[in-house]
């Protein structure tokens, strides 16, 4: 019986030593939990503001790219319409240049054309004179000889007698004829017939045959 009582106490304190032990160790338990499930909440919500970050930075990374993308097509627009106007600029003022250099020449062309003409025509007016001139100068001289032919041919000349003067009285026998016949007359001697005066340097007998009915000998 003293067994059986001894063995009875000692079940009921090793139970209620494990209640007292047990009721410790569960809220311990309880509070870790606790405490585990605060940390997961708080790293949850680390991870969705990470989230959110991430999200963000990825936007603006996106607009950034969409902004200089369309910085990138703008500028390369304007760049094309610069090049494109750059061309039509350069066309048009070859094209100019190409117009203004051919009216240039053409009124060139047409100055000097026009220069020519006003010289041909200066130059045609000037013959024109000139042979005017000429002419009536011709005339002049063919009226004065045919007036000192008809003087000299009124008088008969001595080819021996004659002196210079009266040798320049014959029809076209001048000063230079008149002496070289003084000298051949010097050289020969007496001159016996007109033909000699072909000897005569400067007289042909076209002269002669003008003077031969005015001279004697």
């Amino acid at each position: 019986m003293k067994f059986l009582k001894s063995l009875l106490v000692l079940s009921i304190a090793t139970a209620v030593s494990t209640a007292s032990f047990a009721a410790p160790s569960t809220a311990s338990s309880k509070a870790d939990k606790q405490k585990t499930a605060q940390v997961m909440k708080k790293k949850a919500k680390k991870v969705k503001k990470a989230k959110k970050v991430k999200a963000l930075k990825a936007t603006k990374k996106a607009q950034k790219a969409q902004k200089t993308e369309k910085v990138l097509k703008s500028t390369t627009k304007t760049t094309k319409q610069a090049v494109i106007s750059a061309k039509e600029n350069a066309k048009k003022s070859v094209s100019e240049k190409v117009t203004n250099k051919s009216e240039t020449v053409k009124k060139n062309l047409s100055d000097s054309k026009m220069a020519m003409k006003e010289k041909v025509s200066t130059k045609k007016a000037d013959m024109k004179q000139k042979t005017t001139s000429m002419k009536k100068d011709a005339t002049k001289k063919v009226s004065q000889s045919k007036k000192t032919a008809a003087k000299k041919v009124s008088k008969v000349v001595n080819l021996n007698t004659a002196t210079e003067e009266e040798l320049q009285n014959l029809a076209g026998i001048g000063p230079k004829k008149a002496k070289a016949i003084m000298d051949y007359r010097k050289k020969v001697g007496k001159i016996k017939d007109a033909s000699e005066l072909l000897n005569v340097p400067g007289i042909g007998k076209a002269t002669i045959q003008n003077i031969q009915s005015f001279v004697k000998f």
